[in-house]
């Protein structure tokens, strides 16, 4: 199985990302025991999917179930996205997305590089 990264594939590669937010959707797809714990994963650059498929992932909890608004004022969260602050995190979640509302019920995936 793989999990794909548009904007944020090389943040997953350099070991600057562990975690990635996705909408609630995921979170029964991801929430299976073939995944947990310790489920491996290819990461898949989306924009560029010919590369090579080296890159492995290993989720290191369950999904979290939370919403943007928390990812984006928890430092925690948005270190753990690779990014230098919330507003940076709104705006990738924006220009991924569309739109940033803070309500938004979303499901959180940790995990390792583990090549």
């Amino acid at each position: 199985m793989s999990l794909q990264f548009n904007e944020t594939y090389g943040l997953v590669v350099r070991d600057r990302k562990t975690q990635t937010t996705r909408p609630l959707k995921f979170l029964e797809y991801y929430d299976k025991s073939e995944y947990y714990p310790g489920g491996k994963l290819i990461a898949v650059d989306t924009p560029n999917p010919t590369l090579p498929a080296n890159h492995h992932i290993r989720l290191t909890q369950r999904p979290i179930r939370t919403t943007l608004g928390t990812v984006a004022s928890d430092i925690e969260h948005w270190q753990r996205e690779g990014m230098k602050s919330g507003e940076e995190f709104k705006q990738t979640w924006i220009k991924l997305h569309g739109t940033f509302n803070a309500g938004l019920e979303v499901c959180v995936l940790r995990f390792i590089r583990v090549d």
